[in-house]
């Protein structure tokens, strides 16, 4: 009964800590713009480097995101995985530049209510930030985040 007991904690143990581990939606949104014909380019590490340097003002202040960018002809997708959404909501919060480019959303005193609004608007999914870098395509962009 003890090496049952054992056990029983041992899995539990294991499913809590995948199940913690993996919380990022990217996975989902990859899948999606995949489907939907779009191309995944890999050759931006330099690049997104140097993105994510300028994001943060020292080691201890930059944000822990990676950028994944999606093209399908002349449309593009800019996904921005953050750790977490809190870190997504700060960062939209504070820059100028992807509240620009990710319109339809007001700002709300709420954060949770903030968020909903993104992931309605289709700019969010869970903690992925999706910026369309495309003038006539956004709609299916955004239509891609709300199905994924």
């Amino acid at each position: 009964m003890k090496k049952l007991s054992k056990i029983i904690v041992l899995v539990l143990v294991v499913a809590a800590a995948v199940n913690m581990v993996a919380c990022s939606t990217y996975g989902k949104l990859q899948k999606a713009f995949t489907e939907a014909g779009y191309t995944e380019q890999t050759e931006l590490d330099a690049v997104t480097n140097n993105i994510k340097s300028e994001l943060g003002k020292s080691e201890e202040d930059s944000l822990a995101i990676e950028l994944h960018l999606f093209t399908k002809g002349l449309t593009s997708a800019l996904i921005v995985e953050f750790k977490a959404t809190d870190d997504m909501l700060e960062f939209y919060k504070n820059s100028e530049t992807a509240q620009g480019l990710v319109k339809d959303v007001s700002e709300n005193e709420d954060a949770k209510a903030f968020y909903n609004s993104l992931v309605e608007a289709g700019y969010a999914n869970g903690n992925c930030l999706v910026v369309p870098i495309s003038l006539f395509y956004a709609d299916e962009i955004k239509n891609i985040v709300k199905n994924a």
